[in-house]
């Protein structure tokens, strides 16, 4: 009903080894919200920054109506191979439980690991 197709996106390479793509590899292992009539992106939402681990998003983007907190809320649900469910309003992309970014420990067979991750924050 809004008129947006929702874009599962997954590793950039199926090497795991991160030196062969530097940075945060936008859009990988992301959730994109598209435009259907434009396809102009309206938003988007990285699950992992330059995956090293093989926890990319798995299986097609879920859409539901629930509501929390006495607020009815349209939603976008992703699953990962973290067994992880993101969940985000589907027109904004503004999580609907909050997501944190955590420092990780850099890795030992890369130099191009990234700083922090993202974690589903304790409820």
């Amino acid at each position: 009903d809004l008129g947006y197709v929702y874009i599962p996106l997954t590793a950039p390479t199926a090497s795991a080894w991160g030196v062969w793509r530097p940075g945060d590899n936008l859009f990988a292992d992301s959730l994109v919200a598209l435009d259907a009539k434009t396809g102009k992106r309206v938003w988007h939402f990285q699950t992992v920054h330059h995956n090293l681990w093989e926890w990319e998003n798995v299986g097609p983007a879920m859409l539901g109506d629930f509501t929390v907190d006495g607020r009815r809320i349209k939603a976008v649900m992703q699953p990962t191979k973290q067994s992880w469910l993101y969940v985000f309003d589907r027109m904004t992309g503004q999580p609907v439980w909050p997501i944190v970014e955590r420092p990780v420990a850099k890795a030992t067979h890369t130099i191009l690991a990234a700083p922090s991750a993202t974690f589903l924050a304790p409820q």
